[in-house]
């Protein structure tokens, strides 16, 4: 897809929280987002130096407060210069609390407990801002931090973007929540390290976030309407978090951009579809899907498999311990069907 030059974005992943419990997957989540956002294929095709990614870090404690503000008032610089304003995209995965339904507060990395409480943004406070000040068309905030309740917590607003004349035509909004007010969200391993072995982790809102933008919620003619990701997102959040045997996590998604005369579309991905696999014991394995290209989809023994993010085509299961095979035709715009391999 052509480069977005119209868009930009700012992406906030903090693992790293030395006064609190420190997180697992944030940085790993707001990485693999800020890498759709710059993919040109069937990503969000925005220039590299129009996406802003600030990642935490244990010595010197960061990001600060002040590197946050000068990440967004860079931004706010470098897209005066165009005439379009289309998208900005605001992510942060972190810790998150609040003291009201309408708000949340998103820590940094020096937050805590005792003196450090305020030590966040006040999201109700950046999210005016971006949407009234900056000229924006469209603006998706997406907040991937647990929305619990604390006493005497609270937030910063930005202090380099103001206005003191906002915009008379203001963008539109969708905000996306990854748990309900006074819940938590939660992160669960992905997968491993190649060489090292070392487990991935990542929160279950961002995994149905990159599920449902690379080909999960997509429409037969490539990219992601916004109703069709909050469909998506409201759906398979709290599955992922069942099959993680987490506490439920609802995801709840405000799509503010039903004025605008064409649902706006987020990248160019093809459809995808999740496939059920069921392995029974009589196969101990290890059984192996492979793609339509031969190549290794995934691996395992006895049990229901979920295999999501599967394109049309000609699948294979094969039994490593005998040799045999069963060939699965898989149609992405199915309903979640499972194949036996009896």
């Amino acid at each position: 897809m052509p480069i977005n030059r119209h868009d930009y974005a700012l992406v906030i992943g903090i693992d790293d929280y030395p006064q609190f419990r420190s997180l697992r997957g944030a940085k790993n989540d707001a990485e693999r987002f800020a890498d759709w956002l710059t993919d040109t294929a069937i990503g969000g095709g925005l220039p590299p130096a129009n996406c802003r990614l600030v990642l935490s870090a244990k010595a010197p404690v960061r990001p600060t407060f002040e590197e946050v503000n000068d990440a967004l008032k860079d931004l706010y610089d470098a897209s005066r210069a165009d005439h379009k304003r289309r998208r900005f995209y605001f992510y942060f995965a972190g810790h998150g609390q609040t003291g009201t339904a309408s708000e949340v507060n998103l820590c940094l990395a020096e937050w805590s407990m005792g003196a450090g409480l305020r030590i966040a943004l006040a999201y109700s406070e950046w999210e005016s801002t971006i949407v009234d000040c900056t000229g924006f068309e469209e603006v998706f905030f997406l907040l991937d931090c647990c929305r619990t309740r604390v006493h005497g917590g609270g937030g910063m607003p930005p202090l380099k973007v103001t206005c003191a004349k906002p915009q008379t035509q203001t963008g539109e909004t969708f905000v996306a929540y990854a748990t309900e007010f006074q819940n938590q969200s939660f992160e669960a391993e992905r997968g491993v390290q190649p060489g090292s072995g070392d487990p991935i982790y990542g929160g279950h809102f961002t995994e149905a976030l990159i599920m449902a933008l690379t080909g999960g919620a997509a429409t037969d003619g490539g990219g992601v309407r916004a109703p069709d990701l909050k469909r998506y997102m409201e759906q398979w959040t709290p599955r992922l978090a069942q099959e993680a045997t987490n506490p439920e996590q609802r995801a709840i998604i405000k799509n503010g951009l039903s004025s605008i005369p064409e649902d706006p579309v987020l990248g160019a991905a093809e459809p995808t579809g999740t496939l059920q696999v069921e392995i029974p014991g009589t196969r101990p394995g290890p059984i192996h899907l492979l793609a339509p290209d031969g190549s290794l989809v995934e691996k395992g023994g006895p049990g229901v498999w979920q295999v999501p993010g599967l394109r049309y085509g000609q699948y294979t299961l094969l039994d490593t311990a005998n040799g045999e095979e069963k060939v699965c035709h898989f149609q992405p715009r199915d309903p979640m069907r499972r194949s036996r391999f009896d």
